[in-house]
């Protein structure tokens, strides 16, 4: 029998989805851990973010996070990721029909355009980056793998061995954005000027 295709990994691969939970009650709980996480660090930041503040917003108990997440880092980790990859789907989903070489400069206005309508968003985001490093690998990885397809299609003039230092540069550019546009009297810079700035870095050239 003909083994089937097997599916091209997307810019972060399969880390968002790298737990696998055995059960409907298991998942509700992980996710339910997850959201309570987001809710406090959007709320009142990172710092000082504990496993008792997490549980108490959940509704769970201790013994409950420990079935799911081996300390609070891998608990950030699994909501960077799960936060990252529902960007990086939701992008994708919208930008199906695109060729891959233009798909960076959409993903950066569409993110922009999303922390504008849901600041909490842009707020978790920002202190994830900040404060965990796996949070900022893996926002890297995912403007990485837009800018070397936009590179190899022509629309950027940097060098190959250019690429992740830009990615990164790039990377923490759309994050200073994302916290003005998702700070209370921020500066609303508009997304399709703030594609054109960020994108000039790199020499950009749009298509014909």
């Amino acid at each position: 029998m003909a083994q089937g295709k097997r599916k091209k990994p997307g810019p972060l691969g399969d880390l968002h989805t790298a737990h696998q939970v055995k059960s409907r009650k298991g998942l509700r709980t992980r996710t339910a851990l997850m959201d309570a996480a987001f809710d406090v660090i959007a709320e009142a930041g990172l710092a000082g973010l504990t496993i008792a503040q997490v549980c108490e917003q959940a509704g769970r108990k201790r013994s409950s996070f420990y079935t799911h997440f081996t300390d609070l880092n891998d608990l950030l980790t699994g909501l960077s990721y799960r936060l990252l990859g529902d960007i990086g789907a939701k992008t994708n989903h919208a930008f199906a029909h695109r060729d891959h070489g233009v798909v960076l400069g959409f993903r950066i206005d569409f993110v922009l355009q999303m922390v504008r309508q849901e600041p909490a968003l842009g707020r978790v985001i920002c202190e994830l980056h900040q404060a965990h490093p796996p949070t900022a690998d893996a926002f890297t990885k995912l403007i990485l793998f837009d800018v070397r397809n936009a590179r190899r299609a022509g629309h950027l003039s940097i060098s190959r061995s250019d690429a992740p230092t830009y990615a990164h540069i790039l990377g923490a550019s759309i994050v200073s954005l994302i916290a003005d546009q998702s700070a209370p009297g921020g500066r609303k810079v508009k997304p399709k000027v703030a594609v054109d700035l960020l994108l000039g870095m790199g020499g950009w050239r749009a298509p014909s």
